[in-house]
């Protein structure tokens, strides 16, 4: 089933302009906290891939296994073109509410997704175009999250999709190495109490 399919399916508004806010500075705080360990190792890169694109207007989201938005870094000349669509935390961008659109659609396709202006089902997300990717847990294969860069659709930066595949697997990376340290710390602390014992 296509992802226009899933969206009719979903009896997602084709005319929708604005995606919905599911959670306000508590709620998303307790969200932030409960995705603390990926935000924590993929700000860096975030930081990192904003700065290579700074000269275009993009916005670059990070979002939760579920597609609510929980970090982004915008640039000043597009602040209120997003915000007029809530393409900001606390919105929810999964595919069975906004339609076709590259968070959503990876998460449930579970494979990086670029979607061009019109290809989105809604309307309001015509002008723009998404690229995004999964970032996993490396060693569980489970989903952690979505990273994600748009710009309007005449700007070539945000046609890279290997831009934003690559700063996902460095995620990925990242957090299979702090799994694996964090696993591993408590072994070594064992081994030096061992090797201290006469």
């Amino acid at each position: 089933m296509s992802s226009w399919e899933r969206s009719q399916k979903n009896d997602v508004d084709p005319n929708k302009r604005l995606a919905d806010v599911v959670y306000y500075e508590d709620a998303l705080r307790e969200r932030k906290e409960q995705s603390q360990a990926l935000f924590k190792i993929a700000e860096p890169h975030m930081n990192i891939l904003f700065a290579q694109l700074a000269n275009q207007e993009i916005v670059e989201t990070l979002s939760d296994h579920k597609g609510i938005i929980i970090s982004e870094k915008v640039s000043e000349k597009m602040w209120n073109k997003v915000e007029k669509h809530h393409f900001l935390s606390e919105a929810d961008w999964s595919e069975t509410e906004v339609g076709t659109n590259a968070i959503g659609t990876t998460l449930v396709e579970e494979r990086p997704v670029q979607i061009f202006s019109s290809e989105h089902f809604c309307e309001g997300w015509h002008p723009w175009v998404c690229s995004s990717s999964l970032i996993r847990d490396s060693i569980t294969n489970q989903i952690l999250g979505v990273l994600n860069i748009t710009g309007e659709k005449h700007l070539l930066q945000a046609h890279n999709i290997d831009l934003v595949m690559n700063r996902a697997r460095q995620i990925e990376h990242n957090i299979g190495f702090r799994l694996m340290q964090d696993q591993l710390s408590p072994l070594h602390s064992l081994l030096l109490i061992q090797l201290r014992i006469p």
